[in-house]
């Protein structure tokens, strides 16, 4: 885990302030290494506040912390901040041969696409772009039906997290007052089964 995300960990833990000498302590580095890590926080467009004599203090924001993601879902994670595309990201991760399932995660995308190849506009920072390398056991002129229950897992997903109703636009579009939310893209990516499916919000 970089400095930074030992750094966000331990102020998103914290309802007050910690002081740069103790996050220096309990990370056993120096005083500037924690200021380096709180400008790439920020730089991240996290809102940290800083006091002199009470330290710092997370005031919102989230970063991918994609180790913390790989022990939930138990399979890897990879997290590109530069990333052109996550499709890409899957694409080069199949010609690498990583383990399957993975999945691949950005904050933000250089050069996203959609359907039919349509760039779309992405956030500088805070953004959730993710594309997950999946090998079903079926042939890939089979997979359409994995576009529904992949639209349906979404939309089941953010009921029960949040309790908030969205409603799907055929067939993988997710509208939240009537505004579209994330999009998802599954696509074949070689004829041996193996497919990426990417989802943005």
């Amino acid at each position: 885990m970089k400095t930074y995300e030992r750094v966000y960990e331990i102020l998103a833990k914290s309802p007050d302030f910690v002081t740069g000498e103790n996050l220096a302590k309990e990370l056993g580095i120096s005083r500037t290494a924690i200021w380096k890590a709180i400008q790439t926080l920020q730089n991240q467009g996290i809102v940290i506040t800083s006091v002199r004599k009470k330290g710092y203090r997370l005031e919102k924001g989230d970063i991918l912390l994609p180790q913390d993601i790989s022990d939930q879902l138990n399979f890897p994670v990879y997290l590109n901040p530069d990333s052109t595309s996550t499709q890409l990201d899957a694409k080069h991760g199949m010609e690498r041969q990583d383990p399957v399932p993975a999945l691949y995660l950005a904050p933000n995308q250089g050069s996203a696409k959609g359907r039919f190849e349509r760039h779309f506009y992405t956030t500088p920072h805070g953004g959730i772009y993710m594309s997950i390398h999946l090998k079903p056991n079926c042939h890939y002129t089979e997979l359409p039906p994995y576009t529904m229950m992949v639209a349906a897992a979404i939309v089941k997903a953010i009921q029960r997290l949040t309790g908030v109703d969205t409603d799907i636009k055929w067939v993988n579009d997710i509208f939240l007052n009537n505004k579209k939310w994330p999009v998802f893209l599954p696509k074949p990516l070689a004829l041996s089964n193996l497919v990426a499916s990417q989802m943005s919000s």
